[in-house]
């Protein structure tokens, strides 16, 4: 939510906070608002961090399956340079001597636009089959369909509690208390449920909001010019899921991908297109 005086700053508190999530948690972005409803298989484009939904693919007539997550994780980051956090226990002396009526963490910024985030119990869904859906958007390309800046929506991260804190002073905080009668806290619980006991020039908070979609990954169209050191960097630095011109898996060494592409014609200078993740 938005705190008291805040509401005309939404814009800037998304731009803020997206690219933080970016620099911290890349190649995942921040779905903004983290309420917003997102489908793997959206596409749309990207502006700074920001994903700005146009459609979806099955609209162009792709389909693909999508990989379900094993397990549960946590996400979590402090803006760097930006504060500090701590877990307390129950009974636990905080300062000024007062003792932890519940166990809870308390969270402290130094500098104005910082991010607390942390999202526990976690699941990862994917497309499963990432270099076929690279090949249908690389024919869309070439039939002239397809933007290429355009992105698609290929990795979603779901929570059971996401809490999101953002500071609007250098001498921000926020302190989070059970709500219930807990000698200790685990934030990588999808069932912990926090409320603020202490707030302070904060821009923006969600505490333990359930089922919710923090965090998304895209793929899209990179263009290479093909010379070899350009186009092995590429390769190398990141997945690739699919080249044009190069027809199967990408499981090829470097060289017998460059050998077959000159084959099929291509020459020092060329434009190469790739469909890769969006880092």
């Amino acid at each position: 939510m938005l705190s008291g005086g805040q509401t005309g700053r939404t814009a800037g508190i998304g731009k803020v906070y997206t690219q933080e999530v970016h620099n911290n948690l890349a190649p995942l972005y921040a779905n903004w608002d983290p309420g917003k409803r997102v489908d793997i298989g959206d596409y749309g484009t990207i502006e700074g961090a920001s994903f700005n939904y146009i459609g979806k693919v099955a609209s162009k007539g792709i389909q693909f399956s999508v990989l379900p997550s094993t397990g549960e994780t946590q996400r979590e980051f402090m803006s760097k340079s930006g504060g500090s956090f701590e877990v307390f226990a129950q009974g636990q002396a905080r300062p000024g001597g007062v003792v932890a009526a519940n166990a809870g963490v308390d969270i402290q910024f130094t500098s104005q636009d910082s991010v607390f985030f942390n999202a526990g119990g976690c699941t990862y869904e994917m497309v499963e089959d990432k270099d076929a859906l690279g090949r249908a958007i690389l024919d869309l390309v070439r039939q002239k369909k397809w933007d290429k800046h355009w992105v698609v929506l290929t990795d979603r991260v779901r929570a059971g509690a996401t809490t999101i804190a953002m500071s609007a002073s250098s001498s921000a905080g926020v302190t989070l208390q059970a709500a219930a009668n807990l000698p200790t806290i685990d934030l990588a619980s999808g069932s912990l449920k926090l409320t603020a006991s202490r707030t302070k020039d904060v821009a923006y908070t969600i505490v333990t909001e359930s089922n919710l979609t923090p965090l998304i990954g895209f793929c899209g169209i990179h263009t290479h010019i093909f010379t070899h050191p350009t186009f092995g960097n590429a390769l190398r630095s990141r997945k690739v899921f699919a080249v044009e011109g190069v027809a199967g898996p990408l499981s090829a060494s470097f060289d017998s991908i460059v050998d077959t592409l000159r084959r099929k014609g291509k020459k020092e200078k060329d434009e190469v297109l790739t469909f890769e993740p969006v880092e």
